[in-house]
């Protein structure tokens, strides 16, 4: 008892010390980013948390208000991910963006509003001028679940990764899940679930995500039109980002 004892002891004086120095060095680390993104002209809330902050760009006027969490960690003691984000953006309050590793890539005016999910698991792409309303969650990853005899949680993980391309609309509470390509100039209704590709243009909305109307010519022979008794889009979509 008394060896254990001691060597609870020991390895409290080593590990106390050794979590106060790598405490010290990430917090070092985080205050030169902010200052190389400062320099560069980004924003970024005092209030707002960025974890392994080497491995996240940030563009020149673009905001990360208070309470937003960009974070590059790996899971699992594996590598770090990576965040790219462009010019001009806004990462609302209560945004997260999370890479598990992988890789999240933004481009330019792009607006992340208040309680959205964004993970990076197989690679998350989003175009600029992309409009992304509250609470919507995008997630490039599905677990595997064939074996009933296996918890879920030990089949692994599928990873084809997301890409949304520019001038999407993103209405509120939508998700959006792996392997989905979303084409420029889409737009999709709030609450939608988006289980395959969007064709440019396209107007979609339900559960799971169906086409409503084409919005431009160019993309109207990809497009379904609407059946019979489909309600009309406006009252669906959620309130559009006015930042």
């Amino acid at each position: 008892m008394m060896a254990a004892i001691h060597s609870l002891r020991g390895l409290r004086r080593w590990y106390l010390p050794h979590l106060q120095l790598t405490r010290w060095r990430q917090r070092a680390n985080e205050v030169r980013c902010r200052r190389e993104w400062r320099r560069a002209g980004a924003v970024i809330d005092p209030e707002a948390r960025l974890y392994e902050p080497q491995c996240i760009a940030i563009g020149a006027d673009t905001v990360v208000h208070p309470g937003a969490v960009v974070d590059a960690r790996a899971t699992g003691g594996g590598v770090s991910g990576r965040i790219i984000i462009g010019r001009q953006c806004q990462i609302h309050t209560g945004a997260i963006l999370a890479t598990y590793g992988g890789t999240i890539e933004i481009g330019d005016r792009v607006s992340i509003n208040p309680y959205s999910v964004l993970y990076g698991h197989g690679g998350l792409r989003i175009g600029s001028e992309t409009l992304i309303a509250a609470h919507t969650v995008l997630i490039p990853a599905n677990h595997n679940f064939t074996a009933c005899d296996v918890p879920i949680r030990e089949q692994g993980l599928t990873v084809k990764g997301i890409r949304i391309d520019s001038n999407v609309w993103i209405g509120a509470g939508v998700r959006i899940l792996d392997g989905v390509t979303v084409g420029s100039g889409a737009v999709l209704a709030a609450g939608a679930v988006v289980t395959s590709d969007v064709a440019p243009g396209l107007v979609v909305g339900g559960v799971p995500a169906r086409p409503l109307r084409c919005r431009t010519e160019r993309s109207h022979d990809a497009c379904t039109e609407p059946e019979p008794g489909t309600p009309d889009f406006a009252p669906l979509v959620g309130a559009l980002p006015r930042h």
